[in-house]
């Protein structure tokens, strides 16, 4: 390797020409000043500013190593380098954002498998990118919503598996992944794995997070494992601790504290304790009046039952008055044919046949089974039930006729 002739002034011991260190540290300085006019230019031109400066270096860098300046050829060399990586990377970091909010738009207009698809175009082109940099967790996240919004609950779990797997240490992150987890192992019918990592996630979250709003849903879902197991009472310590933590959060949602107060007021309901169940109902129904105006489902959720709480004290006028007024509520806002309005129709034929109304009753079972059809299917659980009701009822007409 021949390098280059020492200047004059060098051979003569006046002036020592400046090291290949120094002029270094020159072309990092101006690369770096190119870095910031870059930026300041429009995207819409900066690609076309990096190329015709890609076109110049690369000339340059010819006639340099034609002159056999081995030091000059190596500096410009990697300034064109330089240039053709910042662009290449400005080039792939647009197009994944164009990608990402292509997947937005596709999930807020519900085509949750599009935007999966969608997303995976973000990933791709995270190859690119170094590993500290690229934000891999929050794209495996999405991809695991929006599989899970398609009720493709096995793709889902496995992208929110992957997610998992990058945390390093446990976070607040990994406790509330853990929840949506157990969440995708109860809807694939897998209840042995769901209480296991909501107890992992109850771990992790420790006394730090007494008042936050994720953590009072991990313990909501582990009074539902509870409750699902026959654990009642344990459920309902869960329920309650659960209420605390919303109560006490920064920003108290009145519609999610309304809907606590409904789970613990049915689960009393089932417990016998009928005087706390009345108490939680009456705070639900105070909190959906003054919040909602009486005119949501979960104040339709709250007149369910405290209708059933009615009917166990046999006030069944009582009972009747707030079934109709729940069954109003959500013929507004999911209109006549919906399984909820066919449990409506279910526990007011069941009121009908004890006020002695069996006409009445029978009917009105005839026309929760026809919303059933529509909606569920005669083979669901729900239409086993009322079909179980109507025969029974049918079989009880039988027997007065015989008599």
């Amino acid at each position: 390797m021949k390098w280059p002739r020492r200047s004059r002034e060098r051979q003569n011991g006046k002036q020592p020409a400046a090291t290949l260190s120094d002029f270094a540290a020159f072309q990092l300085r101006r690369a770096s000043r190119l870095r910031s006019a870059v930026r300041a230019v429009p995207e819409a031109g900066q690609q076309w500013l990096l190329g015709g400066l890609l076109l110049w270096m690369l000339p340059i860098t010819l006639i340099v190593l034609v002159w056999r300046n081995a030091r000059l050829s190596w500096v410009v060399g990697w300034f064109a380098l330089e240039c053709l990586l910042f662009w290449f990377r400005r080039r792939n970091a647009h197009r994944m954002q164009a990608a990402a909010a292509r997947a937005r738009e596709l999930a807020k207009s519900g085509q949750y498998e599009s935007a999966a698809l969608e997303m995976f175009e973000v990933l791709r082109r995270m190859r690119w990118l170094s590993p500290l940099r690229a934000p891999l967790a929050p794209v495996l996240k999405f991809i695991s919503e929006q599989f899970r919004q398609a009720e493709k609950f096995p793709e889902a779990e496995r992208w929110l598996r992957g997610s998992l797997a990058l945390h390093v240490s446990p976070s607040r992150e990994t406790a509330v992944e853990l929840n949506n987890l157990a969440a995708l192992c109860e809807r694939q019918d897998r209840e042995e794995e769901v209480e296991p990592l909501l107890r992992e996630a109850y771990a992790i979250w420790g006394d730090s997070a007494s008042a936050c709003f994720d953590y009072g849903m991990t313990l909501t879902n582990l009074g539902h494992c509870c409750q699902r197991q026959g654990r009642l009472e344990e459920a309902r310590q869960w329920f309650m601790r659960a209420l605390d933590v919303y109560e006490r959060s920064e920003e108290p949602e009145d519609a999610v504290i309304a809907v606590q107060l409904n789970i613990l007021g049915e689960l009393c309901l089932t417990l016998g304790r009928y005087a706390d169940a009345e108490l939680y109902l009456q705070r639900g129904l105070a909190l959906g009046q003054k919040r909602f105006g009486g005119q949501h489902l979960v104040t339709a959720a709250l007149l369910e039952n405290s209708a059933s709480l009615h009917r166990t004290r046999r006030e069944l006028e009582s009972a009747e008055e707030l079934l109709r007024q729940s069954m109003q509520i959500r013929r507004k806002s999911l209109g006549v044919s919906h399984p909820a309005i066919a449990a409506n129709l279910n526990d007011l034929a069941q009121l009908r046949a004890a006020q002695g109304q069996m006409e009445s009753a029978e009917a009105l079972y005839a026309s929760a089974l026809v919303v059933l059809q529509q909606t569920l299917g005669l083979d669901h659980p729900h239409a086993a039930v009322v079909m179980e009701n109507y025969a029974a009822l049918i079989d009880h007409r039988g027997q007065d006729l015989h008599h």
